[in-house]
């Protein structure tokens, strides 16, 4: 459902203004105060705040959405958000509230295809931060596999299941001294004897194999 601060919605025609609703969203803060206080004093932000004040506002929206939704509308429009605080007794509550106008729309003619084209580039953008976020992870992996040392890595190479992960590990493993003083005595070995010592657990043949297989890895 479209949900906004407007009075109008661009590319839609209002067909009919339903009516005004309001909904209001309560939350206690006592058990927070003191992380509050924590960040008024060092000028810094909290986050179970922050955080909180999300989640209500979450609740919010959808509580918004479904009395719109059973009054028939399509859509809210002039929405205000408003906060209050509530204490008494040694108690603090929080008051989270929103009101708007419910509105029947229709969509324009002209508009079906810009809004069609504006939800790919959504979904683009939203897979590439997604893509990124994948890079960033596998960065910050691949850093703390460099810091580990060959004994560390050959341990963690037969302990793992993915093929993925081995195949990192054995790019990491080409870095290490120990590995590049084994290379050219086990460049010199024919596959079926690097398979028979890869059958024993011989890291230093299950390298050799990989790297075969990967020319363009090959050091």
């Amino acid at each position: 459902m479209l949900i906004t601060t407007t009075e109008n919605l661009i590319g839609y025609d209002i067909e009919e203004y339903i009516g005004y609703i309001t909904e209001t969203v309560t939350f206690g803060i006592n058990d927070f105060k003191e992380f509050f206080l924590i960040a008024d004093v060092i000028g810094g932000e909290s986050s179970i705040y922050r955080e909180t004040l999300e989640k209500a506002k979450e609740i919010l929206n959808n509580r918004l959405e479904e009395k719109a939704k059973s009054l028939g509308a399509d859509a809210i429009i002039g929405l205000r958000v408003t906060y209050s605080e509530m204490a008494g007794r040694g108690k603090s509550m929080l008051l989270l509230s929103g009101t708007g106008t419910a509105v029947a729309v229709e969509i324009k003619e002209e508009f079906v295809e810009k809004m069609e084209k504006r939800k790919k580039q959504v979904e683009e953008i939203k897979e590439k931060v997604k893509e990124d976020k994948k890079l960033q992870e596998k960065i910050l992996i691949s850093k703390a596999l460099y810091k580990k040392t060959f004994f560390q890595l050959n341990v963690e190479y037969y302990n793992e299941v993915s093929e993925d992960r081995k195949r990192e590990i054995i790019e990491v493993l080409n870095t290490k001294e120990e590995v590049i003083r084994k290379r050219e005595e086990y460049k010199n070995k024919d596959n079926l004897m690097l398979m028979l010592l890869k059958d024993g657990k011989d890291i230093f043949a299950e390298i050799e194999l990989y790297n075969r297989s990967n020319k363009s890895l090959y050091k």
